[in-house]
């Protein structure tokens, strides 16, 4: 039996839904803001924008801009709890930012 090979070059059509957070999300950041999803139970807020609470798996109703605070030219994480993300403190330590 002898192989056949086809070339050909496929048109894929496809439409991606981000779900309502994401597109949320997504048009905050084009209209420059940074948008966090806020906890009624625990008051965690999360970004990007959640339907649960990854915390107290509470609803996340209430969208909230955050203001982002750059010093200096590097954008600053906040140091107390709520963003949904520990930060790995020897990772950063291991990767200082670019002067």
């Amino acid at each position: 039996m002898s192989e056949i090979a086809v070339r050909a070059t496929p048109e894929l059509r496809y439409r991606y839904a981000a779900g309502r957070y994401a597109s949320v999300f997504l048009h905050g950041l084009r209209e420059g803001r940074i948008l966090a999803s806020r906890c009624h139970r625990c008051a965690r807020t999360l970004v990007p924008p959640r339907i649960a609470c990854t915390g107290c798996f509470g609803s996340m109703d209430e969208i909230v801009t955050l203001p982002p605070v750059i010093e200096n030219g590097d954008l600053l994480l906040p140091t107390g709890p709520g963003w949904g993300a520990d930060v790995n403190e020897e990772f950063v330590r291991a990767h200082p930012p670019r002067r």
